[in-house]
């Protein structure tokens, strides 16, 4: 919340636009601040159709196996330690080499 109050009031200017996927399974809490367990991640340009909504839509492109469960909005690339806007679990998607997976988030905010 602290991120989001800095970039309406102007005091941030490092938006959110990196989705980044995990293979953690442990649910969602307040107080997260990663992903249980990164995996990779890619940078988003967010759209908006609707006013009151932003939509990040990325799509990944995987070199081996892996059992995606988790996804995450983030204000920056891992190495840099970013701030976490939201985490989300959901039941585990396998992939193989050369699979790709699309996440397509939509924020309101109201």
């Amino acid at each position: 919340l602290e991120m989001t109050a800095k970039l309406i009031g102007g005091l941030s200017i490092k938006a959110y636009t990196y989705i980044q996927i995990g293979t953690g399974t442990a649910a969602p809490v307040i107080g997260n601040t990663t992903l249980q367990t990164y995996h990779s991640e890619v940078s988003v340009t967010p759209t908006s159709a609707v006013v009151g909504q932003v939509v990040l839509d990325g799509t990944f492109t995987f070199a081996g196996a892996a059992a995606i469960a988790e996804a995450g909005i983030f204000n920056d690339a891992q190495a840099t330690a970013p701030n976490l806007l939201a985490r989300v679990t959901f039941t585990a998607i396998s992939v193989q080499n050369q699979d790709q997976l699309r996440i397509a988030w939509t924020v309101t905010v109201a």
